[in-house]
C-alpha cells in the first residue's frame, strides 16, 4: 500500500514490509536523486574563457610592467593601470549571466517557470523530445462518452444508480466521472429520483476496480480480464455476479494543440517519442493523429528511465511529463519540462514548469533557447574582440586611464543592452 492511499469503509490489517529508505516513496526519491546525479554537466563557456583570460592577463601585465619599468619608469604605473582597467573582465563575466537572467524573465512571460537555466542552454540542441500521454498530450480530464447497455433487464437509470453507489465516496478519477455522469443524468431528467442502494462487503481490487454486494448479488465495476485491457477504447465494465451489464466508455481528450505542436517540433528537427503505461493497442489509434519516431507502451517508470539512458549514450533527450511515475525520467533527462497540474514530485524533478494548459509554448521555448544561445555567442565574441584589440593598445601606452575606464564601461553596457533584446519589455 503506497503512502497516501485512503481507506474508504472497512478496517485494514496492514503488514509493514519495508521501513525507512526501503519504503516505496523513499526508493522513488532515491532513484530520482541518482538520476539527477547522472545528468551530463553543462559547463558555462564564459567561465572557461575567463579562467584562461585572467591567467593570460596577469602574464601580459607582468611583462608589460617589467618592460616599462626598464624603459620609462615614469609611464609604467599609468600604463599598467590603464591595462588592468581596460581589460577588466566585466563584459566577459556578464556575457552569459545577463542573457540567462533576461531569458528566464522572458520564459515567465511565455508561460514557463524556469527552475534550472540549463534548459535555456540545451533545449534546442536536444535530439529527442519524449512525451508522456495522460495529462501531457491529453487534457487529463476523463469523461464518460457512452454507456452501452448489454442487457435488457436494466435501464440506463438503474445502471447509473448501481455504478454511482459502487463509486460513492471515492476520489479516484474514474469514480469522479461516474458520479458526474450520474449527476448530469438527473439534471437532464428532473422528474426522476436517484435510487439509493445499501452496499455490503465492499472490496477494492487493486488495478482492477471495486465490488460490493447489493441484496445478495455481487456487483463489480472495473476491468477484470486481459482481453478488456486490450480494447481500443478506454472502458470499464459493470458486472452482476459474472454477467456483464454495461460497458462504460471513457475518454481523455487530446489537447487541442497537441497534433500541431508535435508536427512543428518534428519540422524543427527533433525526434519525437511517446512513453506510456497504456496498452499496446494504443499504437494503432495514435498513428491516426500523430507521427512518432518511437512509441513505447506498457512502460513502467524504470522502463522509461532505461530507455532514456540508452539514448543518452550518444544523444541528448528532453522529457515532457506530468505524473508521479514520470519523476524518474524527468530527473534523468538532459532537460525536462513538467506540466503545471502535474504531481509535485514531477515538478520538483523538472528544469521548467509549463504554467499554461497547452503545448504550444514548447515551440516558444525552442526559439527562446536558440535566441539565448545566439546572443550569448555574440556577447562572448564581442568581449573577446574588445579585449584582444585594447590589450596591445593599452600595453603600448596609447590608451590612457580615463579612456580605459570609458572603454570598459561601454563594453559592459553593450553586453547588457544586447542581452535585453531577449526581453525588451
Amino acid at each position: 500500500m503506497v503512502s497516501g492511499c485512503i481507506n474508504q469503509t472497512h478496517p485494514l490489517e496492514i503488514k509493514v514490509s519495508a521501513i525507512g529508505e526501503n519504503r516505496f516513496i523513499e526508493q522513488m526519491a532515491i532513484k530520482q536523486q541518482q538520476a539527477l546525479a547522472k545528468r551530463p554537466e553543462s559547463v558555462d563557456l564564459a567561465d572557461k574563457i575567463s579562467q584562461w583570460f585572467v591567467l593570460a592577463l596577469l602574464i601580459v601585465t607582468s611583462f608589460t610592467a617589467l618592460y616599462w619599468y626598464i624603459t620609462d619608469p615614469d609611464k609604467a604605473f599609468s600604463i599598467i593601470f590603464s591595462l588592468l582597467v581596460v581589460t577588466c573582465p566585466c563584459a566577459l563575466s556578464l556575457a552569459t549571466p545577463v542573457v540567462v537572467t533576461a531569458a528566464i524573465a522572458k520564459g515567465s512571460r511565455l508561460g514557463f517557470l524556469i527552475m534550472n537555466s540549463k534548459i535555456i542552454h540545451q533545449f534546442f540542441k536536444c535530439d529527442w523530445i519524449v512525451f508522456d500521454k495522460t495529462g501531457t498530450l491529453t487534457q487529463g480530464k476523463l469523461s464518460v462518452i457512452e454507456i452501452k447497455n448489454l442487457t435488457k433487464d436494466y435501464s440506463l437509470k438503474k445502471l447509473l444508480d448501481i455504478a454511482n453507489a459502487l463509486e460513492m465516496g471515492s476520489d479516484h478519477p474514474i469514480s469522479k466521472v461516474i458520479q458526474q455522469k450520474t449527476q448530469d443524468y438527473y439534471q437532464s431528467n428532473k422528474t426522476e429520483s436517484m435510487t439509493a442502494y445499501r452496499l455490503t462487503n465492499r472490496v477494492n481490487h487493486p488495478l482492477q476496480g471495486i465490488s460490493a454486494e447489493i441484496d445478495g448479488d455481487t456487483f463489480s465495476l472495473g476491468i477484470f480480464s486481459e482481453e478488456q485491457l486490450e480494447e481500443e477504447q478506454q472502458c470499464i465494465y459493470l458486472y452482476k455476479n459474472e454477467r456483464a451489464l454495461a460497458k462504460i466508455i471513457l475518454m481523455d481528450p487530446w489537447r487541442a494543440d497537441a497534433q500541431k505542436t508535435l508536427s512543428r517540433l518534428k519540422d524543427c528537427g527533433f525526434k519525437i517519442a511517446l512513453l506510456t503505461g497504456d496498452s499496446t493497442v494504443l499504437k494503432e489509434n495514435l498513428t491516426d493523429f500523430f507521427t512518432f519516431d518511437f512509441i513505447g507502451t506498457r512502460f513502467s517508470p524504470d522502463d522509461k528511465l532505461n530507455w532514456l539512458q540508452e539514448k543518452q549514450i550518444s544523444q541528448t533527450v528532453a522529457m515532457v511529463g506530468d505524473g508521479f511515475n514520470d519523476s524518474l525520467v524527468l530527473a534523468g533527462a538532459d532537460v525536462s519540462v513538467a506540466m503545471t497540474d502535474g504531481a509535485s514530485l514531477s515538478r520538483n524533478a523538472s528544469d521548467a514548469i509549463m504554467l499554461t494548459s497547452g503545448l504550444t509554448p514548447l515551440l516558444d521555448l525552442v526559439q527562446l533557447s536558440q535566441k539565448t544561445q545566439k546572443i550569448i555567442q555574440q556577447n562572448l565574441t564581442w568581449a573577446v574582440i574588445y579585449n584582444a584589440s585594447t590589450i596591445p593598445l593599452a600595453a603600448m601606452g596609447v590608451i590612457t586611464p580615463w579612456m580605459a575606464a570609458i572603454g570598459m564601461s561601454i563594453s559592459s553596457l553593450l553586453v547588457v543592452l544586447n542581452a535585453l533584446r531577449i526581453n525588451p519589455k
